[in-house]
């Protein structure tokens, strides 16, 4: 069209202009985002995880965690256990009929319980952190060189810095390991929350330090500050560079986004609060983000709230909510219900918009 306009003796800032009004039409504005406009087949879900979620520590054959011994011996923040937590062993068909209500299209959990239920799709984590104690015990758990990193599956090796900052503590990787390991993955699934910030290697404080672990070997400042303290960080920004950096350095592997979320922290467990307004918020500008990031060209597929319901927080036991839907933790039948946010995902899924105006009622959507 440009050249037909050049042919017909059109003014360059004319042209100039139409070009500038034709590239400007393109986006859509955030407000005007529904599902529809994700890839085709894309996953929208959320998550919860067994230990944290199920309860029923001791039934049917049930044997001990390592988080299980953890909180038992009273090392968990402010000493909870998650012997019952929201119970969900007992109320598994309830929270289906919630789920299904809401219009997800996956749960997302993981395996303690080998139950595969029905009516949703179920996209299982195989280890969420609640490792058998007895293969702690024989193994050394994480420690072990048999151990979850992405550099490795994609060109057989850890990358050089984590050589340069590790050194010998990094195992060593045989020929046949590295060709074994090495493109051994279907699709990428990362949890994300948050920023950390890492000092320059120029200005190294812990080159000396007796003891170190996976946040002194990668430089961050004062991590246990930065979530205990609340000084945390969560720019929606920072989920884009995470895909941008998969797809560039990657090779643009299929992404599953399995944790995203926003805690808040009650006075009692037990407060019932249905407007929870900041976690709708912060959903909102994370797709955003995502939605942005699948238009650039990552491949991401598909993308889970934490968390379904409130549960036992590894950090936080039950002093921080993430829950869609609520539990009371007090209450012996540990009662669920719906919060704002819940019944905006469920709108969300339903192909409203992803900032619609609030019906007069203030509760647009209703969750079946």
């Amino acid at each position: 069209m440009l050249r037909r306009l050049r042919a017909h003796g059109t003014p360059p800032l004319l042209i100039a202009l139409l070009a500038v009004a034709f590239v400007g039409v393109v986006p859509r504005s955030a407000s005007a985002i529904t599902r529809r406009d994700f890839p085709e087949g894309f996953v929208f879900g959320a998550g919860s995880s067994a230990f944290q979620v199920e309860g029923a520590a001791a039934e049917d054959g049930r044997t001990p965690s390592i988080w299980d011994t953890f909180t038992h011996e009273g090392y968990s923040f402010d000493g909870s256990t998650a012997d019952v937590s929201a119970d969900q062993y007992h109320h598994y068909k309830e929270d289906v009929k919630l789920m299904h209500g809401m219009g997800l299209d996956a749960y997302r959990f993981s395996i303690a319980w080998p139950r595969l239920i029905p009516g949703i799709q179920p996209h299982v984590t195989i280890y969420h952190f609640d490792l058998p104690q007895v293969l702690q015990d024989e193994y050394g758990g994480l420690l072990s060189p048999r151990f979850m990193f992405m550099h490795p599956l994609v060109y057989g090796d850890y990358p050089p810095v984590m050589r340069s900052r590790v050194g010998e503590r990094l195992p060593r990787l045989s020929v046949e390991e590295s060709a074994r390991v090495r493109g051994s993955f279907d699709f990428v699934g990362f949890n994300h929350y948050l920023i950390l910030r890492i000092r320059s290697s120029e200005n190294e404080e812990d080159s000396s330090q007796k003891y170190k672990d996976y946040y002194v070997d990668a430089a961050v400042q004062n991590p246990l500050l930065a979530i205990t303290e609340g000084r945390i960080e969560s720019p929606p920004w920072a989920l884009g560079k995470l895909l941008d950096h998969l797809k560039v350095n990657y090779g643009n592997p299929p992404v599953f986004i399995h944790e995203n979320g926003l805690g808040d922290s009650p006075g009692t467990q037990s407060t019932i609060e249905y407007d929870d307004e900041d976690r709708t918020r912060f959903l909102q500008d994370y797709l955003e983000v995502l939605y942005q990031s699948t238009r650039n060209g990552s491949d991401a597929r598909g993308y889970f709230v934490w968390s379904f319901l409130d549960v036992f927080e590894f950090l936080f036991a039950y002093k921080q909510r993430f829950g869609l839907c609520g539990v009371d933790m007090d209450a012996a039948a540990r009662t669920r219900y719906v919060r704002s946010s819940a019944r905006w995902y469920a709108g969300f899924l339903r192909g409203s918009e992803l900032r619609p105006p609030l019906a007069r009622s203030g509760r647009p959507y209703d969750v079946a």
